[in-house]
C-alpha cells in the first residue's frame, strides 16, 4: 500500500528548465486592416492597435504614460475629441496592455490598443480621420503640464487601487515574480512614472504612434457587413 502511495503522490526528480522561447517580432512596416462581423454586436466597434517597446526600459514608462493620457477616463485626450468635440463616437477606451493588465505588466510583445464604439451613421472613414487628428496634436505639442500632472497622479493612485483588491493585488505580484524574480516591481512602479516628460510623449507619440506601425480592426453589426468599406 505504502509503496503505491509513494508512486502516485511520490515527489518527482527535478529537470533542467527549457530555455525560454524568443518572442522578439520583426518590427510592422505597415498598415494593416480588416473588416469583421458579428451577429451579437448593436453598434460597429474599431480597435486599433500600436506596438509597443520592449517591457523594462524607459519607453516602455513613457508609453504607459501615453497610453493612459489618451485613454484614462472621460478626460482622457481621445474621449474628448472623439466622443465630445467630433461626436463620432459612442465611448473611447483602452491603453497599453489593455484589458489584460496595468501597462506596466507585461513581459513580452504587447500594444497599445484603443477600443472605440461608434453610431451607426459614422463611416470608418471619419472615425480615423478624428482619431489620427488626435494623435498627430498629441505628437505635435505634447500634453501641457497640468495634463500631464493629472495623469500621472491618476495612474499612481490607480495602481494603489489595484493593491487594495485581493485578487489584483495576487495578480501583479505573481507576475513580478514571473517576469522578475522578486515583487520590487510593484512596489517601485510608480517612481519611474513621476520622471516622464512631456517631450518625452511628445517624442513618443511621433516616433511610435504611426500609421506604419498599427492595425485596425472595423467591426459590423452582421446586419450591415457594409458599414466597414471606406
Amino acid at each position: 500500500m505504502f509503496a503505491k502511495i509513494e508512486k502516485y503522490f511520490g515527489g518527482i526528480p527535478s529537470r533542467p528548465a527549457p530555455a525560454h522561447a524568443s518572442l522578439d517580432e520583426k518590427p510592422q512596416t505597415a498598415e494593416r486592416r480588416s473588416v469583421e462581423t458579428d451577429k451579437l454586436a448593436k453598434v460597429p466597434a474599431i480597435a486599433i492597435g500600436y506596438r509597443m517597446p520592449p517591457p523594462k526600459t524607459k519607453d516602455a514608462v513613457v508609453a504607459a504614460v501615453t497610453g493612459e493620457l489618451l485613454h484614462n477616463g472621460e478626460a482622457s485626450r481621445l474621449y474628448q475629441a472623439l466622443v465630445k468635440e467630433d461626436q463620432v463616437a459612442i465611448s473611447v477606451e483602452g491603453g497599453v496592455d489593455w484589458p489584460l493588465g496595468t501597462p506596466l505588466e507585461y513581459n513580452g510583445p504587447t500594444l497599445m490598443t484603443s477600443l472605440i464604439l461608434t453610431p451607426p451613421n459614422k463611416s470608418e472613414a471619419e472615425i480615423v480621420a478624428a482619431y489620427d487628428n488626435a494623435i498627430a496634436a498629441l505628437a505635435k505639442t505634447g500634453p501641457d503640464p497640468s495634463e500631464l500632472a493629472r495623469v500621472k497622479a491618476k495612474m499612481r493612485s490607480d495602481l494603489y487601487d489595484e493593491l487594495e483588491v485581493p485578487i489584483r493585488r495576487a495578480s501583479m505580484l505573481s507576475h513580478a515574480v514571473l517576469f522578475d524574480g522578486t515583487i520590487d516591481r510593484v512596489a517601485t512602479a510608480p517612481k519611474p512614472i513621476t520622471s516622464v516628460t512631456a517631450d518625452d510623449v511628445r517624442a513618443f507619440a511621433a516616433k511610435t504612434l504611426v500609421i506604419t506601425n498599427r492595425t485596425i480592426v472595423y467591426r459590423a453589426p452582421e446586419t450591415s457587413k457594409a458599414a466597414g468599406t471606406k
